[in-house]
């Protein structure tokens, strides 16, 4: 997807001024930047938009790894003390539909697994090929 139409999908289906100047914002950092993101949180996305509502955060997250223009992948991370271990998709899918997290790297049970699992975004592929 290239970036005028994004922007162009985005003005068509978001009417509030102020969630449509943050996905404006964020898209156009995500289409500048796409090579360099590796790892961007909520507090990256609030620093980059400017916005501190995290409603507001929430879905334009949402809206952007939505079908609609994709432009995100999130992704999650198990970060207990100072380790940082990435989770696939499989691992997330077997927790959330279980309630039960399995360490990656120990195969022991992450007991109140959602207080020390944190997401994050990567561009998708739609913006690597615009």
């Amino acid at each position: 997807m290239k970036l005028e139409n994004a922007l162009s999908i985005i003005t068509d289906d978001i009417r509030d001024a102020e969630e449509q100047e943050v996905l404006l914002c964020l898209t156009k950092y995500l289409f500048a930047n796409k090579k360099e993101i590796k790892h961007l949180t909520y507090s990256n996305i609030a620093q980059v938009t400017g916005s501190k509502q995290p409603e507001i955060l929430l879905r334009i997250t949402q809206y952007l790894a939505g079908e609609r223009v994709k432009l995100l992948d999130m992704k999650f991370e198990l970060i207990i003390d100072e380790d940082i271990i990435p989770l696939d998709e499989e691992t997330m899918y077997h927790a959330e539909t279980t309630g039960d997290l399995v360490h990656p790297d120990t195969g022991r049970t992450v007991e109140n697994y959602d207080q020390f699992v944190y997401p994050y975004f990567i561009p998708s592929r739609e913006i690597e090929n615009g």
